[in-house]
């Protein structure tokens, strides 16, 4: 549990292997009615002590899903830029970064040669224009909002996949109400942002960096809406641009600083 804020990617293997045993187990309790018709002999269990025995059960299992959005709550908001590549954002995370390389060395040390055959440069995101400030500092308040509230989930005292600790559902309910109002801070960032852009191809360089940092279904559905918006806009211009041109191809104006030939 503790590897969570650190590698997100294993534990969700770790719990859907969980979840799906668990169902297997659900589903193999209680022979099929087919069999049961086959064999009326056949002993099955009531149903009231197949709820006694698969309560906790099914609690793991949501304890499970819970840790797996959270997992993909954190690979959403941990997200880097390109203006991290500073000296004072590096040091920052060079703690992080070294636990995090040595923890996947260990497991990965079978497969580096197949990594280094087909390795792929990450571009980060990164914002231009006279935005690009104002919009690094909101992103960098969102994920910085979500490592304080991670942290407080990390530092409980107990195991979140002990279904005996009731704690989980108050600590879950709170940091899944703070995430979700971190997820509408970003969407109104990318609506915010590429709807202030002054031409359509700067809103397009904008929108390729915002769909690099998209990880979850909702703040990838607040993007493509985006696209389709910025699309629909680019055939307005270009629908423009084609009506001034066949107004103007017989006699084109012509500006003062233009050649006399």
């Amino acid at each position: 549990w503790r590897n969570l804020y650190l590698t997100p990617a294993r534990l969700i293997a770790v719990n859907v292997s969980k979840i799906n045993a668990a169902k297997q187990a659900s589903e193999q309790s209680d022979p099929p009615a087919e069999g049961r018709e086959r064999e009326p002999n056949l002993k099955v269990w009531d149903s009231a002590f197949e709820s006694r025995i698969f309560a906790q059960m099914d609690a793991f299992m949501q304890r499970c899903r819970n840790l797996l959005e959270l997992c993909e709550w954190r690979a959403q908001f941990t997200y880097k830029l390109a203006c991290d590549e500073t000296a004072a954002d590096q040091a920052a995370g060079a703690a992080q970064k070294e636990q995090s390389d040595a923890m996947d060395a260990e497991d990965d040390e079978d497969e580096e040669g197949e990594k280094k055959k087909s390795k792929v440069v990450d571009l980060l995101p990164a914002f231009g224009g006279t935005q690009a400030v104002e919009i690094h500092s909101s992103l960098k308040a969102v994920r910085e909002s979500f490592h304080k509230y991670m942290n407080v989930l990390v530092k409980v005292k107990y195991d979140p996949l002990d279904v005996r600790a009731p704690e989980w559902h108050e600590d879950f309910s709170l940091f899944k109400t703070q995430v979700k109002d971190l997820e509408t801070v970003l969407h109104n960032i990318i609506k915010r942002s590429l709807d202030m852009e002054i031409s359509t191809f700067a809103a397009f360089d904008a929108l390729e960096a915002f769909r690099n940092l998209a990880t979850r279904d909702s703040v990838k559905r607040v993007v493509e809406k985006k696209t389709q918006e910025l699309i629909e806009k680019f055939e307005e211009d270009m629908n423009l641009v084609r009506t001034t041109f066949d107004q103007n191809r017989k006699n084109p104006p012509v500006e003062r600083r233009s050649p006399r030939f």
